[in-house]
């Protein structure tokens, strides 16, 4: 069943079980970034110290992952649409769609450059020069393709990657083990070069974008306790295994990248279809929500999605070939400093104001100043002021200062409306519901 929903509300039938949105989640996580992020890590912090910081930076991303899931699930409805209480109709379609979508594509753009380098590197080992111009856009048109069909092809494309993908890392740390020595490994104790805020910083920042963006599928889920199973089951065990597999191979090859990992481990052909899957599974979500997000974006029919995800595919692609790659660190930076905030105010606003409930949510018209100042305070604590966690201050005061903005200005926002005053009958179950 091809499931195409952009804007309107996913109806009873369209419902994914908890397995199939567990496979998308573990999809999602096991990726190239996830293991440069173990890998960079490693530069800083022994092994347990690496295991440390993922599992706790990630039950703290599931956990708001949940909340504002639950809130996709019961709505319906997409995160631009979410959001349109939060920061206004106009607010969410022209600042949130396109802050999301834009860097949805920056960081996909990276994940493909890792996939190409890979597999330039791993022909070379059979003597075929394949130019990095030539992988990368075979790389960004195969993602297209499954990012164009939707939501089956990334739950087939789970199934098939995300077991290939645990054993070929798992052969990597076996094969770093027992050239290495386990002893070793476990007791390497690198030359601290970034802080925990930093180490903190950046895992957080892999997945800040993903507890808000991942709504756009969470609202497939059937009920709130399947939101979070799947959250939980899927995305923490994925991250702290395929994560610490990245800290474990880097520590023996010394490096943090991939390419270079998987040739120093006489691995370089399954490392280069590893990562081509690794790309293959998180670049098709992100993709696919980018799509969403335009056609929201620029007020398009649902029908447009497939259009409008391939025109995204294509823009990621000259990213991707222009050397994005080189700013991964600072990207994952600044999404760690930047969105946490959003999700602050997301909890703040259904959970404490709303109290849960689906009938105290709507559509505010026009723009909510209150959510586009509390998120602006937020993430200029979490730009500017290096106390503590960047990302976990500016979750925090944006929370807080959506709290109080709310209370002050509380007479100033108008009332929120049924989302299907703006989206008209193609909105079937809001008109169904309203009827």
């Amino acid at each position: 069943m091809a499931i195409d929903r952009s804007y309107t509300r996913v109806r009873q039938e369209e419902r994914q079980s908890t397995k199939s949105l567990i496979f998308v989640w573990v999809g999602i996580v096991v990726c190239a970034p996830a293991l440069m992020i173990g890998a960079i890590l490693t530069s800083s912090f022994s092994f347990g110290e690496v295991i440390f910081i993922i599992a706790t930076s990630y039950i703290l991303l599931c956990g708001l992952m949940v909340l504002n899931g639950v809130m996709a699930c019961e709505t319906g409805y997409p995160l631009t649409v979410l959001l349109g209480k939060t920061f206004g109709e106009k607010g969410s379609r022209y600042l949130i769609a396109s802050l999301t979508a834009i860097f949805q594509l920056v960081q996909s753009s990276i994940q493909t450059a890792v996939c190409a380098a890979s597999i330039c590197a791993g022909l070379s080992v059979l003597g075929i020069d394949l130019p990095f111009l030539v992988s990368g856009i075979f790389c960004a048109v195969v993602i297209t393709l499954t990012a164009v069909f939707g939501y089956d092809s990334m739950k087939w494309l789970g199934y098939i990657a995300v077991p290939f993908l645990l054993l070929t890392c798992l052969w990597a740390c076996v094969a770093s083990g027992t050239s290495y020595g386990w002893e070793n490994l476990l007791a390497f104790r690198p030359e601290r070069t970034m802080s925990w805020a930093d180490g903190y910083g950046m895992t957080l920042g892999t997945f800040a974008l993903g507890t808000m963006t991942t709504t756009n599928l969470t609202r497939f889920a059937k009920s709130r306790k399947g939101v979070a199973i799947s959250s939980f089951l899927g995305i923490i065990p994925a991250a702290v295994i395929f994560m610490g597999m990245g800290s474990l191979m880097s520590i023996t090859a010394g490096t943090y990248d991939l390419t270079e990992i998987f040739v120093k481990l006489n691995m370089p052909i399954v490392g280069m279809l590893a990562l081509l899957l690794a790309t293959w599974t998180t670049n098709t979500t992100n993709f696919y929500m980018s799509g969403i997000n335009f056609v929201r974006l620029f007020n398009l029919p649902e029908t447009k999605r497939p259009h409008v995800t391939a025109i995204a595919c294509a823009f990621a692609a000259v990213l991707t070939l222009a050397g994005i790659m080189n700013y991964f660190s600072d990207v994952m930076t600044l999404f760690g400093k930047v969105f946490p905030a959003l999700c602050g105010i997301m909890v703040a606003d259904y959970w404490v104001i709303g109290h849960g409930k689906i009938e105290n949510w709507g559509m505010v018209p026009g723009w909510n100043w209150v959510g586009v100042a509390a998120w602006a305070i937020g993430a200029a604590v979490g730009l500017f002021f290096n106390f503590f966690s960047p990302a976990i201050n500016s979750l925090i005061v944006g929370f807080a200062a959506y709290l109080v903005l709310h209370a002050t200005f509380k007479s100033s926002i108008p009332p929120a409306q049924d989302p299907v005053d703006f989206f008209g009958a193609g909105d079937e179950m809001a008109v169904e519901k309203k009827s």
